[in-house]
């Protein structure tokens, strides 16, 4: 999505993350969103800006059995992939900022990125599926899905220039799995001034 409006701590954290960059930088943001929708400031902020629809993605049992066996997952034919890519390589960026994991998927081969996350992917993954169901089937399911974005976070970060977390705690949790990456820590924060 867009970081407008914005209206959760995600979006709040990259509109803010956009505006101080493009203080210093020619931005072109390349996101998924509605076409149509009311962007805010964020045509001002940038050089340009390109919203691709949003991709119809195969739900059901189909699709977790996908996401379990490769992270991430495929988007439905006819999806966004093309269109970002080629919006991504046509701004010719000397650095794409890429906002959450599943996002990195888009990002041209060669290209060097920052990456930005918001929580630690694997983490909630794991928490959530030792919560879900407690089949044979759904604990399988559940661990082949972790295990897969656990490997595809750690290439990911390997690749990144650097990767932008919220916490000290992200940071550590995240360099056990890889020792060595670059982890910056930009909390979230208020801005009592305005």
């Amino acid at each position: 999505d867009p970081p407008w409006p914005p209206n959760s701590g995600g979006r709040i954290r990259s509109a803010h993350m956009l505006a101080r960059v493009a203080r210093r930088h020619a931005v072109t943001l390349v996101t998924l969103g509605d076409p149509g929708a009311d962007l805010g400031p964020l045509p001002g902020l940038c050089r340009a800006v390109h919203v691709i629809p949003w991709p119809r993605e195969t739900a059901g049992r189909l699709y977790g059995l996908r996401r379990a066996l490769r992270y991430p997952p495929e988007i439905a034919t006819g999806g966004p992939a093309p269109a970002i890519t080629a919006a991504v390589a046509g701004a010719a960026p000397d650095l794409v900022h890429v906002d959450g994991l599943d996002a990195l998927r888009f990002v041209p081969a060669g290209l060097p990125f920052v990456l930005s996350l918001n929580d630690v992917p694997s983490l909630l993954l794991a928490r959530s599926s030792a919560l879900g169901p407690q089949g044979p089937r759904a604990r399988l399911l559940g661990r082949l899905t972790v295990r897969n974005l656990l490997r595809y976070q750690v290439g990911a970060l390997r690749s990144a220039r650097a990767t932008l977390v919220v916490s000290e705690h992200d940071r550590v949790c995240l360099a056990r799995n890889v020792p060595g990456a670059t982890l910056v820590v930009v909390e979230n924060g208020v801005d009592v001034s305005a």
